[in-house]
């Protein structure tokens, strides 16, 4: 088993790596702190005056493409590849204010979050379109993700004290326009070895439990544990056709680990999966247990 390109994206994007941001009509890519919620929605803390916020003021509901890029564990290690989300910005109401700040701490725990309410926000993306690359280059995202009109001449009070009527920052006006869904394109000048993610997948996949841990994992399992999980690994890939190597996990998730099989330079890493799906690093270590403590 391995992960599905559903799993791969709503890993990428769950704030264990850096994103930046693009905005419909604004040239340059902006860096934003993020998290998701359980749905895979992703969550945006910004302050009043960061750039992101003075960006979004006076759209409806304003566009965007978050863009986030594997961090391989070590050099040798292969990349997972990059996601480009896109989708439609909502301020994140008030009353869902408490449950939304605690779901972000889960993955960071950014100081910000106690002024929540006062001089930081929560932004929410409904995400509309996803794009998952695992091959070649991150693309420069020249485009943008095509969307919604400025709203600059509605009227009212928004939550940053601006004149707002029925905006994006509206407390009263919190929803993506169905116009916005329909009219929203796919990825503009998403690069090449790129392809769709299917929404529905997406927001029914979990993030991988091991991702945010994974270098600190393959660290001890190498080290630590070396002298037991190589013999196992040796065995592992002498059945897939490669004897006499000295084996070396590189990357690590739910269902297995990629072993680079040395001293093959050049030779591509060999999955070994587990004998089922684990749930957590405690759930790893029970599963490990008879190959790193056999007697």
């Amino acid at each position: 088993m391995r992960p599905s390109a559903a799993e791969l994206a709503r890993t990428l994007i769950s704030g264990r790596v850096p994103a930046t941001a693009r905005l419909a009509g604004r040239p340059g890519a902006l860096h934003v702190r993020h998290a998701t919620d359980c749905s895979g929605r992703p969550l945006l803390l910004a302050r009043l005056d960061d750039p992101l916020v003075r960006a979004l003021r006076g759209r409806r509901p304003p566009s965007i493409v978050l863009h986030a890029v594997d961090a391989p564990p070590s050099t040798d290690a292969p990349s997972l590849g990059w996601v480009l989300i896109g989708g439609a910005v909502t301020l994140v109401p008030e009353d869902e204010a408490t449950d939304t700040v605690l779901e972000y701490a889960g993955t960071s725990a950014d100081p910000d979050l106690f002024d929540v309410g006062r001089s930081a926000v929560l932004l929410r993306v409904e995400v509309l379109q996803i794009r998952l690359g695992q091959q070649g280059p991150a693309p420069r995202q020249r485009g943008c993700w095509p969307g919604a009109a400025n709203g600059a001449a509605w009227r009212g009070h928004g939550w940053d004290g601006h004149v707002r009527g029925a905006g994006w920052d509206c407390a009263d006006r919190n929803s993506v326009p169905e116009a916005t869904r329909d009219e929203a394109g796919p990825l503009r000048d998403a690069a090449e070895g790129a392809a769709p993610v299917d929404l529905d997948e997406y927001l029914a996949a979990d993030p991988d439990p091991l991702y945010g841990e994974e270098t600190e994992l393959l660290a001890d399992l190498n080290q630590q544990h070396g002298a037991q999980l190589r013999p196992y690994l040796a065995g592992r890939l002498a059945a897939a056709g490669l004897p006499g190597t000295t084996p070396r996990a590189v990357r690590l998730d739910r269902y297995g680990m990629l072993v680079a099989p040395y001293p093959r330079w050049g030779a591509e890493p060999v999955r070994v999966s587990f004998a089922r799906p684990v749930r957590d690093r405690a759930d790893l270590a029970r599963l490990l247990h008879p190959v790193l403590y056999q007697p």
